[in-house]
């Protein structure tokens, strides 16, 4: 494809291949292809370990992995000058914002509001087209967007579901005996005065379960020591 290997020493077109003997990186294009194409990372070696590669691709940004320098010329050709691969990633990064190339921007179908009653009605209607959905669809979950200044909270949904999820919802609802968004409005229910008695009632303290009245000064709820010996020379 008329790439240089980068097997050569010293410098191409102002390109540094080598500092002190030591790899200094750059771009790298892939030997064998996936899908028809060349895929280009950046190698740079890792900051505590020259040994080592760091991988950023454009499509999915940094690698969390490193490999051996020995490792990245096997599998990759170095481009020289580094200039040249310039196009090849801007069109791979820009063809990786979709979901279906590589996922860095995602459209999301987001159910908000009051989700907790329908979950029922998500997991059957995703259970009776499992075989058509991707893993990503069949997967119901709580999913956090920013819109601007504004953020929402909501269950990610199939959107070729939605006309289905509709009419389930409405079956739903009906079966429920409500139609629509309706209202219920319930009487509240009596007070109990038993329990009404009992939450008003004053804490029990150590005077008020021996029946002694507080010694003068002692304030409230003063179980002092006076007060008990007063309580077992009366004999209780």
């Amino acid at each position: 494809d008329g790439d240089s290997d980068g097997d050569s020493d010293g410098d191409s077109d102002g390109d540094v291949l080598e500092v002190d003997g030591l790899e200094a990186g750059g771009f790298f294009r892939s030997r064998s292809t996936q899908a028809g194409e060349h895929i280009l990372v950046l190698a740079l070696p890792k900051a505590t370990d020259s040994n080592l590669a760091v991988l950023t691709r454009p499509n999915t940004g940094r690698s969390g992995l490193e490999e051996d320098w020995r490792d990245v010329h096997r599998k990759y050709s170095r481009v020289v000058p580094h200039e040249s691969a310039r196009a090849a990633w801007s069109a791979a990064h820009d063809a990786a914002k979709h979901q279906g190339l590589g996922g860095r921007l995602t459209r999301v179908q987001l159910l908000t509001g009051s989700t907790l009653p329908m979950l029922p009605v998500l997991e059957e209607i995703v259970k009776k087209y499992a075989g058509a959905l991707t893993k990503r669809d069949a997967a119901i979950a709580a999913v956090r967007v920013q819109l601007g200044g504004k953020r929402l909270l909501g269950v990610r949904f199939a959107g070729g579901l939605m006309e289905e999820l509709k009419q389930e919802l409405l079956a739903f609802n009906l079966a429920r005996g409500s139609v629509g968004l309706k209202l219920i409005t319930e009487p509240p229910s009596p007070v109990d005065a038993r329990a009404l008695a009992r939450a008003l009632r004053p804490p029990t303290t150590i005077h008020s379960f021996f029946g002694v009245p507080p010694a003068p000064g002692a304030r409230r709820g003063d179980g002092g020591a006076g007060s008990v010996l007063n309580a077992r020379q009366r004999g209780v």
